[in-house]
């Protein structure tokens, strides 16, 4: 299932937590259930880097027969970080978990064919860690472009394993710097392993 282009619901989504993320730099949430066409949100915690998820929505996460969609912005314009992977793993009924980034990066993210659980995704953090980290020492990594792209290699290194699916699309300045740096995900795969 390809998620690019967003569909205009995913759209609408998108915009009902960007903009009031870009006016106040907190988390928004917003998403709807694909069964039952009910819309979820918007709403904040009024955080920067964490939203919390209501026991509501959470009692339809946990519901396999429920299909989720949930989009939240990322003022930091990073990729989906380690604690949104591990709700994708962990919630049967979230069928996609977005991260749109205020500078027009966009990410997603949903359980792939092999079923892995939080210690796949504490295996990528640590591998990724201990590569960059090497590369940073190295000289071959600049630690600004290590902390941009850790999330991102975390999520290629999972798609890798398969347990997510996940796609992308970075804004002009990230590809380019993505490009620049690595090439493309084929030139970051051999350094994460």
């Amino acid at each position: 299932m390809a998620f690019f282009p967003l569909s205009p619901l995913d759209l609408d989504c998108a915009d009902l937590v960007l903009t009031p993320g870009r006016r106040d730099g907190f988390e928004h949430l917003c998403g709807y259930e694909m069964t039952s066409e009910r819309r979820i949100g918007p709403r904040t915690d009024r955080k920067a880097a964490a939203i919390l998820f209501p026991f509501a929505l959470i009692a339809d996460l946990n519901d396999a027969q429920n299909r989720v969609f949930l989009h939240h912005n990322h003022p930091s314009s990073q990729a989906l970080s380690p604690t949104d992977l591990r709700q994708v793993l962990a919630f049967p009924g979230l069928a996609a978990l977005f991260a749109h980034g205020h500078d027009g990066s966009s990410y997603v993210a949903k359980r792939g064919g092999n079923r892995l659980g939080e210690r796949a995704i504490h295996e990528a953090e640590v591998a990724v860690a201990k590569a960059f980290g090497q590369a940073v020492g190295d000289g071959h990594l600049h630690r600004e472009n290590a902390k941009a792209f850790y999330c991102h290699a975390i999520a290629i290194l999972l798609m890798e394993r398969p347990a997510i699916n996940y796609e992308y699309r970075f804004s002009r300045v990230i590809d380019r710097k993505f490009r620049r740096v690595f090439g493309d995900d084929r030139g970051l795969i051999p350094l994460i392993g």
